[in-house]
């Protein structure tokens, strides 16, 4: 059995960061500051993935952004 994670690390133009805070009713890390990430389902594809936990998380759709994969750096 595996467990499949995504981050998300999203920046503006200008470099800076988006870091989201954790509700204080989560059991793991309430409080705590950190970027989006979620966990991949089943059948899932990574850029999939990363859709639907950005939909969630911050209401985003494709429309709102364009994203790079770490992979594209190394290309």
């Amino acid at each position: 059995m595996w467990h499949y994670e995504v981050s998300v690390w999203i920046a503006n133009r200008k470099g800076e960061y988006l870091l989201t805070k954790r509700a204080s009713n989560k059991d793991f890390n309430p409080n705590k500051w950190g970027i989006v990430a979620g966990h991949v389902l089943s059948g899932e594809d990574n850029i999939s993935a990363i859709e639907r936990i950005l939909k969630r998380e911050l209401n985003l759709t494709k429309q709102n952004y364009s994203f790079k994969t770490l992979m594209d750096k190394f290309l």
